[in-house]
C-alpha cells in the first residue's frame, strides 16, 4: 500500500512540474541542444521593446569559440589548431592595440553616448545604414540597444571549418583578419576599396569574421548565428541558397543572437545590401550592385529607432537620375526618434527645425578631399549653424570620423520635438 501512495505522489509531481514549467527549457537544458534559441521577436519582424533576461538561453560554444579565437580573448573552446607560441604573441598584440583605442576612442564615446545621447534605459533599436560591419562602434553609443540592424554592400562571406585547416592556415587567417581590421585602428572607420581589396585577394572572404571579433571584444557570448533573406513581405525568413536572395555571390544577411554578461539577449542583422533609390525599387541601372526591393518594404515595417550614422561616404548627398538615396533618408527621418550623425549623412537641408531639437558638437570642416570634388558636399547650412554659438553642445572628447588626421570632427544629435 505504501508503495502505490509513493508511486501516486510522484504522479502528482510530475503532472504539476510539467504544467508550470515550460517543455521548451526541460527540453532545452543541456548546450548542445541550443540550436534555435528563443528569439527577441516573432522570426518576421522587429518588433521588440525590451531586452530580456532569460537564464536557460545558452552560448553556441562553437561558434563563441571562434569569436574568442580571432578577437584574442581566449582558446579553450576553440576547436582549430595553431601554434601556442603565435597565440601568445598575436593575443598580446590585440590586446596592446585594442586597449589604446578603447582608451582613446571607445570610453571617451561610451562616457560621450551616457551624457548627451538617449537614456541609459533606453533599449530601442539601433539603426545603422552605410555601416560596414562596424558594430563596435554603435554598441559604444548605444550599448542598451536590444536589437542592432546594419547595412552596407560588403559581402558577408563565411567562416571556415578550422577543423581541416593546417596550424598555418588557421594562423594567416587571423592574421589576414586583423589586419582587414586596420582601418578601425587607425582611422575608426573601414576604407570600401581597402575591404573590397582584402577579400578580393581571399585575405577574408567577407566582413563576417570581423562581426565575430566584434560581438566577442564588446564582452558579448554568441548564442546563434543565422542565414538569413527577405520575402516579398519584408519578413525575415533563413536564406538556404544565394539563389533565394538577391546577391548572388552570397547570402544577403546574417542574423545574431548574442547575450550580455547579465543574460540579456540582443540581435544584429546584417544585411549586404545597395541602399540607392535603384536599388530599392529594383529599376534596373548599371549603377546597382544589387536589386533588393524587399529591402524597402523590410525598413518601411521597421519599428521606431535611434540612428546612427558615420563616415557614410556622403552618399545621401548624391540626388542624381542614376545615383539618388531618397528613400532611405525617408526611412530614416520618419523612423527615427534620434538621429546621431556626422556631416557625411542625412544632409542638414532635409530636417524641418520645427520637427527636430538640434545639438551639433565639435568643428564643422569642408569634407576631406577625397570628396571635396562634389561642390554640393559642403553644407552651407549646417556650417552656418555650427557658427552659431547659441546652438553648439561643446567639444568632441573623441575622434571619430573622415578627418582623423586634424581631429576636427563634427557629430550633430537630432531629437524629434513631435
Amino acid at each position: 500500500m505504501k508503495k502505490y501512495n509513493l508511486l501516486g505522489l510522484f504522479l502528482v509531481l510530475t503532472l504539476v512540474v510539467s504544467f508550470f514549467v515550460p517543455w521548451d527549457v526541460i527540453l532545452n537544458s543541456s548546450p548542445e541542444s541550443i540550436q534555435n534559441p528563443i528569439l527577441l521577436d516573432d522570426e518576421s519582424k522587429t518588433t521588440v521593446v525590451d531586452p530580456i533576461e532569460d537564464v536557460s538561453i545558452k552560448t553556441n560554444l562553437v561558434e563563441d569559440g571562434v569569436a574568442s579565437f580571432l578577437s584574442g580573448v581566449d582558446t579553450s573552446l576553440f576547436y582549430g589548431s595553431f601554434n601556442p607560441d603565435f597565440w601568445n604573441e598575436f593575443s598580446n598584440r590585440i590586446n596592446k592595440d585594442f586597449n589604446l583605442i578603447k582608451k582613446e576612442r571607445l570610453d571617451p564615446m561610451m562616457k560621450f553616448g551616457q551624457k548627451h545621447l538617449l537614456s541609459e534605459t533606453d533599449t530601442a533599436l539601433l539603426f545603422y545604414p552605410f555601416s560596414g560591419p562596424d558594430f563596435l562602434h554603435a554598441f559604444q553609443f548605444f550599448p542598451n540597444a536590444n536589437e542592432y540592424i546594419l547595412l552596407a554592400l560588403e559581402d558577408i562571406g563565411s567562416i571556415p571549418d578550422f577543423s581541416s585547416f593546417s596550424i598555418d592556415s588557421t594562423q594567416n587567417y587571423a592574421m589576414n583578419l586583423n589586419i582587414f581590421l586596420r582601418d578601425i585602428y587607425m582611422r575608426s572607420y573601414f576604407i570600401t576599396g581597402n575591404m573590397e581589396d582584402d577579400i578580393a585577394t581571399n585575405k577574408v572572404d567577407g566582413v563576417l569574421s570581423t562581426l565575430y571579433w566584434f560581438i566577442k571584444r564588446t564582452n558579448h557570448d554568441i548564442v546563434s548565428v543565422e542565414k538569413i533573406t527577405l520575402d516579398s513581405l519584408g519578413n525575415i525568413i533563413e536564406e538556404k541558397t544565394v539563389n533565394e536572395g538577391w546577391n548572388s555571390n552570397g547570402v544577403d544577411g546574417v542574423r545574431f543572437c548574442f547575450k550580455t554578461s547579465d543574460n540579456k539577449l540582443k540581435k544584429l542583422i546584417y544585411f549586404s545590401c545597395d541602399m540607392s533609390d535603384q536599388a530599392l525599387t529594383g529599376r534596373n541601372n548599371k549603377r546597382v550592385y544589387h536589386n533588393n526591393p524587399n529591402l524597402l518594404v523590410f525598413l518601411n515595417n521597421m519599428r521606431t529607432c535611434n540612428t546612427f550614422i558615420k563616415a557614410a561616404s556622403y552618399m545621401m548627398h548624391h540626388n542624381k537620375p542614376d545615383l539618388s538615396f531618397n528613400n532611405v533618408i525617408n526611412v530614416i527621418l520618419s523612423k527615427s526618434k534620434s538621429i546621431f550623425q556626422d556631416d557625411t549623412g542625412v544632409p542638414f537641408k532635409y530636417f524641418k527645425k520645427n520637427d527636430w531639437n538640434i545639438i551639433p558638437f565639435g568643428t564643422y570642416e569642408k569634407p576631406i578631399k577625397d570628396f571635396d570634388r562634389w561642390p554640393y558636399m559642403m553644407q552651407e547650412d549646417l556650417n552656418s549653424f555650427f557658427k552659431n554659438s547659441k546652438n553648439h553642445g561643446g567639444d568632441l572628447p573623441f575622434s571619430l570620423g573622415y578627418h582623423w588626421k586634424d581631429r576636427k570632427q563634427n557629430y550633430t544629435i537630432y531629437l524629434k520635438s513631435k
